[in-house]
């Protein structure tokens, strides 16, 4: 069923006849992928992205997909997204955060089963729902946030072996304050050519460099299924929805 969805992917996008998405809608769709999806906030050396839409409801929320190479930097080598955007205006893109996508290696791990679930935490087909939505700006710099010294805070508070290195990467940030990054730790004496083990990491901090000790830190089993964990650290850490 999983190996048949890319097919079945090409086929509904020919049947509707949306395709690629323009520039504008675009932008709104990858906002979505952005503050949702690990990883896929700013942009480094490498890197490359396609969007296309799959299929749009009565009430214009758009199912599309959204495949990023990233060259085998912070534990990927493929980031593959289906996402839905309940909506979107000149300025802002609409979601549900963090039920809104699905992330994979390849759309050959994504079956019709998967879109179907997401389509029923998305409350596909039916009136939209406003309270339920999260809004972020489109093409939001992200220059600021790059700034923080997080990983000296990481360091600070997971002591970490000699010669390990510690990569932070953006991810969001909620209303009032808080940021949430993707910590990526090598943790190995490279001078004595040992393992590398790569472990990975949610962090939220505030952006005056502030955090609380007990919860600002939870290490990530698996790199593509991590949504209900990643909800669950935002709630712990006083994070603001919407």
């Amino acid at each position: 069923m999983k190996r048949k969805f890319l097919l079945v992917l090409l086929t509904i996008a020919t049947i509707l006849n949306v395709g690629c998405a323009n520039h504008g809608d675009g932008n709104a769709f990858a906002q979505v992928v952005r503050n949702n999806v690990l990883c896929t906030n700013g942009k480094s050396h490498g890197e490359a992205v396609s969007l296309d839409i799959i299929e749009k409801d009565t009430y214009e929320r758009t199912l599309f997909s959204y495949s990023m190479y990233v060259a085998g930097a912070y534990g990927y080598g493929q980031i593959y997204v289906v996402a839905i955007c309940q909506k979107f205006d000149r300025d802002n893109t609409y979601y549900y955060e963090d039920a809104c996508f699905i992330v994979a290696e390849s759309a050959s791990n994504i079956g019709m089963e998967d879109i179907n679930d997401l389509k029923d935490k998305n409350d596909w087909g039916a009136p939209l729902i406003e309270s339920k939505m999260t809004s972020r700006q489109i093409d939001i710099d992200t220059n600021s946030f790059s700034k923080m010294n997080v990983e000296e805070i990481f360091s600070t508070e997971r002591k970490q072996s000699i010669g390990s290195n510690i990569t932070c990467r953006f991810t969001d940030f909620d209303k009032h304050g808080k940021v949430l990054f993707f910590v990526v730790v090598n943790d190995a004496d490279f001078n004595d050519d040992i393992t590398v083990t790569q472990k990975y990491y949610l962090m939220i901090v505030s952006e005056d460099g502030t955090y609380d000790k007990d919860t600002f830190i939870s290490e990530i089993d698996d790199l593509y299924n991590y949504q209900s964990q990643l909800h669950s650290f935002k709630k712990d850490n006083g994070w603001v929805f919407g």
